[in-house]
């Protein structure tokens, strides 16, 4: 279990390369990334199937279940 959002544009798209990776000057991205590491969690990002760009970020669940254990 856990959270996710999607996040979609109909801009002009996003470089693979920036995607995947981040370069200088978009740092937004690098942090996305760097967050859903640390919480165990990913981020996808991709062009659109029209144009755009589709931003996925998902994290688990944190809280404790009601064994005390966190809940996965």
């Amino acid at each position: 279990e856990g959270m996710g959002v999607r996040i979609t544009d109909d801009g002009i798209g996003i470089s693979p390369r920036v995607a995947v990776a981040g370069v200088r000057g978009h740092l937004g991205i690098r942090g996305l990334w760097d967050r859903a590491l640390r919480c165990g969690g990913r981020l996808d990002i991709a062009p659109g199937p029209e144009g755009g760009t589709v931003v996925d970020f998902w994290i688990p669940d944190a809280r404790p279940a009601a064994n005390g254990r966190r809940s996965r």
